[in-house]
Protein backbone atom coordinates (compact mmCIF):
# COMPACT_ATOMS: atom_id res chain seq x y z
CA UNK A 1 0.00 0.00 0.00
CA UNK A 2 1.09 3.30 -0.83
CA UNK A 3 1.80 5.38 2.52
CA UNK A 4 1.87 9.24 2.58
CA UNK A 5 5.59 8.98 3.01
CA UNK A 6 5.78 7.65 -0.57
CA UNK A 7 3.81 9.77 -1.80
CA UNK A 8 5.59 12.75 -0.78
CA UNK A 9 8.61 10.94 -2.01
CA UNK A 10 7.35 11.51 -5.78
CA UNK A 11 5.22 14.75 -4.62
CA UNK A 12 7.47 16.24 -1.28
CA UNK A 13 5.38 20.05 -1.26
CA UNK A 14 2.04 19.59 -2.37
CA UNK A 15 1.20 23.20 -0.52
CA UNK A 16 -2.29 23.98 -1.84
CA UNK A 17 -4.46 26.77 -1.93
CA UNK A 18 -7.30 26.82 0.57
CA UNK A 19 -7.65 27.50 3.92
CA UNK A 20 -6.71 26.30 7.29
CA UNK A 21 -9.38 25.81 9.82
CA UNK A 22 -7.20 27.60 12.67
CA UNK A 23 -4.45 29.95 12.69
CA UNK A 24 -1.59 27.96 12.94
CA UNK A 25 1.81 28.46 13.01
CA UNK A 26 3.81 28.14 9.63
CA UNK A 27 5.73 25.58 10.82
CA UNK A 28 2.62 23.22 12.65
CA UNK A 29 0.09 20.64 10.66
CA UNK A 30 -1.04 21.13 8.35
CA UNK A 31 1.99 21.91 5.97
CA UNK A 32 0.03 21.63 2.55
CA UNK A 33 -3.52 22.43 1.23
CA UNK A 34 -5.83 21.13 -1.01
CA UNK A 35 -9.49 22.95 -2.45
CA UNK A 36 -11.82 20.78 -3.99
CA UNK A 37 -14.77 20.75 -5.89
CA UNK A 38 -16.74 17.12 -5.86
CA UNK A 39 -19.14 16.00 -8.33
CA UNK A 40 -21.41 12.76 -7.09
CA UNK A 41 -22.42 11.13 -10.57
CA UNK A 42 -25.92 9.50 -11.02
CA UNK A 43 -27.66 7.44 -13.75
CA UNK A 44 -30.67 9.61 -13.57
CA UNK A 45 -32.13 7.09 -10.93
CA UNK A 46 -31.16 7.16 -7.46
CA UNK A 47 -27.55 5.11 -8.09
CA UNK A 48 -24.43 6.82 -8.31
CA UNK A 49 -22.09 5.77 -10.37
CA UNK A 50 -19.13 7.47 -9.53
CA UNK A 51 -17.45 10.56 -8.21
CA UNK A 52 -15.86 13.10 -9.95
CA UNK A 53 -12.68 15.54 -8.68
CA UNK A 54 -11.54 18.89 -9.27
CA UNK A 55 -8.32 19.61 -6.82
CA UNK A 56 -6.33 23.17 -7.14
CA UNK A 57 -3.44 23.62 -6.33
CA UNK A 58 -1.32 26.54 -5.19
CA UNK A 59 1.45 28.49 -6.63
CA UNK A 60 4.52 26.97 -4.68
CA UNK A 61 3.20 23.66 -5.11
CA UNK A 62 2.33 24.28 -8.94
CA UNK A 63 6.23 25.78 -9.52
CA UNK A 64 7.60 22.70 -7.92
CA UNK A 65 5.64 20.63 -9.62
CA UNK A 66 5.92 22.07 -13.08
CA UNK A 67 9.54 22.50 -12.61
CA UNK A 68 9.77 18.50 -12.92
CA UNK A 69 7.72 18.10 -15.79
CA UNK A 70 9.23 20.89 -17.94
CA UNK A 71 11.13 18.39 -19.76
CA UNK A 72 11.81 21.11 -22.38
CA UNK A 73 12.91 23.75 -20.03
CA UNK A 74 10.69 26.50 -21.61
CA UNK A 75 9.68 27.84 -18.58
CA UNK A 76 6.00 27.03 -21.05
CA UNK A 77 3.21 24.91 -18.80
CA UNK A 78 2.37 22.45 -22.03
CA UNK A 79 -0.44 20.64 -22.14
CA UNK A 80 0.96 17.22 -22.13
CA UNK A 81 3.32 18.76 -19.37
CA UNK A 82 0.53 18.68 -17.28
CA UNK A 83 -1.50 15.72 -18.04
CA UNK A 84 2.00 14.02 -17.46
CA UNK A 85 1.70 15.47 -13.75
CA UNK A 86 -1.67 14.57 -13.43
CA UNK A 87 -0.95 10.79 -14.11
CA UNK A 88 2.02 10.93 -11.93
CA UNK A 89 0.27 11.90 -8.98
CA UNK A 90 -3.02 9.50 -9.56
CA UNK A 91 -0.80 7.05 -9.83
CA UNK A 92 0.98 7.69 -6.67
CA UNK A 93 -2.88 8.01 -4.63
CA UNK A 94 -4.69 5.78 -6.29
CA UNK A 95 -3.63 2.72 -3.80
CA UNK A 96 -5.18 5.20 -0.91
CA UNK A 97 -8.36 5.60 -3.22
CA UNK A 98 -7.62 9.37 -3.60
CA UNK A 99 -7.78 9.93 0.15
CA UNK A 100 -11.56 9.21 0.10
CA UNK A 101 -13.20 7.56 3.12
CA UNK A 102 -16.64 6.42 3.26
CA UNK A 103 -18.67 5.69 6.76
CA UNK A 104 -18.39 2.22 7.38
CA UNK A 105 -22.05 2.93 8.54
CA UNK A 106 -23.76 3.94 5.71
CA UNK A 107 -23.08 2.26 1.72
CA UNK A 108 -19.98 1.28 0.69
CA UNK A 109 -19.43 1.57 -2.91
CA UNK A 110 -15.62 0.25 -4.52
CA UNK A 111 -13.94 1.74 -7.12
CA UNK A 112 -12.54 1.09 -10.47
CA UNK A 113 -10.14 2.48 -12.48
CA UNK A 114 -9.58 6.62 -12.45
CA UNK A 115 -9.83 8.55 -15.58
CA UNK A 116 -7.93 11.56 -15.79
CA UNK A 117 -10.22 14.17 -17.41
CA UNK A 118 -8.06 17.53 -17.74
CA UNK A 119 -5.42 19.61 -16.13
CA UNK A 120 -4.34 23.17 -16.33
CA UNK A 121 -2.67 25.88 -15.12
CA UNK A 122 -5.24 28.61 -13.97
CA UNK A 123 -3.03 31.71 -12.09
CA UNK A 124 0.27 29.51 -11.92
CA UNK A 125 -2.02 27.39 -10.08
CA UNK A 126 -2.02 23.75 -10.92
CA UNK A 127 -5.93 22.62 -11.68
CA UNK A 128 -6.57 18.73 -12.38
CA UNK A 129 -10.05 16.83 -13.09
CA UNK A 130 -10.72 13.05 -12.90
CA UNK A 131 -13.31 10.75 -12.38
CA UNK A 132 -13.40 7.38 -10.30
CA UNK A 133 -16.26 5.30 -11.58
CA UNK A 134 -17.97 2.62 -8.93
CA UNK A 135 -17.13 -0.83 -9.83
CA UNK A 136 -21.38 -1.40 -9.59
CA UNK A 137 -23.51 1.41 -9.76
CA UNK A 138 -24.78 2.11 -5.64
CA UNK A 139 -28.09 2.94 -4.59
CA UNK A 140 -28.72 5.80 -2.24
CA UNK A 141 -32.68 5.55 -1.38
CA UNK A 142 -31.97 3.07 1.79
CA UNK A 143 -29.05 3.79 2.56
CA UNK A 144 -27.29 6.93 2.50
CA UNK A 145 -23.51 7.83 1.32
CA UNK A 146 -21.20 9.49 3.95
CA UNK A 147 -17.82 10.43 2.59
CA UNK A 148 -15.11 12.40 3.44
CA UNK A 149 -11.69 13.26 2.04
CA UNK A 150 -8.61 13.77 4.16
CA UNK A 151 -5.25 12.79 5.21
CA UNK A 152 -4.63 10.51 7.81
CA UNK A 153 -1.89 12.19 9.33
CA UNK A 154 -3.02 16.10 8.57
CA UNK A 155 -0.15 16.67 7.08
CA UNK A 156 -2.27 17.60 4.33
CA UNK A 157 -5.31 19.73 4.78
CA UNK A 158 -8.18 18.71 1.77
CA UNK A 159 -11.25 20.73 1.89
CA UNK A 160 -14.09 21.80 -0.01
CA UNK A 161 -13.73 25.18 -1.90
CA UNK A 162 -15.41 27.62 0.28
CA UNK A 163 -16.46 30.41 -2.38
CA UNK A 164 -18.66 27.90 -5.18
CA UNK A 165 -21.03 25.55 -4.79
CA UNK A 166 -18.49 22.19 -3.95
CA UNK A 167 -20.24 19.73 -3.95
CA UNK A 168 -22.67 18.59 -7.24
CA UNK A 169 -25.62 15.94 -7.66
CA UNK A 170 -25.08 14.93 -11.56
CA UNK A 171 -28.03 13.51 -13.02
CA UNK A 172 -29.99 13.00 -9.82
CA UNK A 173 -33.28 12.96 -9.40
CA UNK A 174 -34.94 16.24 -7.02
CA UNK A 175 -35.41 14.59 -4.46
CA UNK A 176 -31.77 13.40 -3.79
CA UNK A 177 -30.00 15.56 -1.93
CA UNK A 178 -26.41 16.31 0.28
CA UNK A 179 -25.20 17.58 3.69
CA UNK A 180 -21.97 18.63 4.48
CA UNK A 181 -20.76 18.61 8.22
CA UNK A 182 -17.88 20.62 9.52
CA UNK A 183 -14.91 19.67 10.87
CA UNK A 184 -15.14 20.77 15.22
CA UNK A 185 -11.81 19.00 16.89
CA UNK A 186 -11.61 20.23 20.43
CA UNK A 187 -8.44 21.84 21.81
CA UNK A 188 -6.80 18.82 22.85
CA UNK A 189 -6.47 17.96 19.14
CA UNK A 190 -5.92 21.86 17.66
CA UNK A 191 -3.23 22.14 19.82
CA UNK A 192 -1.25 18.72 19.29
CA UNK A 193 -1.51 19.05 15.59
CA UNK A 194 0.09 23.06 15.95
CA UNK A 195 2.69 21.52 18.26
CA UNK A 196 4.07 19.17 14.73
CA UNK A 197 6.82 20.84 12.88
CA UNK A 198 7.38 19.35 9.15
CA UNK A 199 9.92 16.51 10.30
CA UNK A 200 6.76 14.83 13.06
CA UNK A 201 4.25 13.02 12.53
CA UNK A 202 0.88 12.45 13.60
CA UNK A 203 1.06 8.80 14.19
CA UNK A 204 -2.12 8.58 12.05
CA UNK A 205 -5.40 9.38 13.05
CA UNK A 206 -5.29 13.16 13.03
CA UNK A 207 -6.59 13.95 9.73
CA UNK A 208 -10.35 12.38 10.61
CA UNK A 209 -10.69 14.97 13.48
CA UNK A 210 -10.03 17.52 10.49
CA UNK A 211 -12.33 16.76 7.96
CA UNK A 212 -15.44 16.96 6.37
CA UNK A 213 -18.16 14.30 5.99
CA UNK A 214 -20.36 14.65 3.05
CA UNK A 215 -23.90 13.00 2.95
CA UNK A 216 -26.00 11.98 -0.20
CA UNK A 217 -29.03 10.64 0.26
CA UNK A 218 -32.53 10.43 -1.71
CA UNK A 219 -35.60 9.36 -0.45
Amino acid sequence: MITLNTLRKFLPVISLIGFCLLPVRADAHPHEFVTMKISLLFDGQKNITGMRYNWRFDRLFSAYAFEGQDKNKNGKAEPEELLALQKEILDNIAAIQFFTRFDKKAAQPEFATAKPLGAEMIKREFSMTFEVPFKTPLNVSAKPLRYAIFDDEYYISMLHDDKVKSVQLVGAPENCKWNLKAPDPDQDMAAFAQSLDKSQSSGGGLGEYFAEWVTISCK
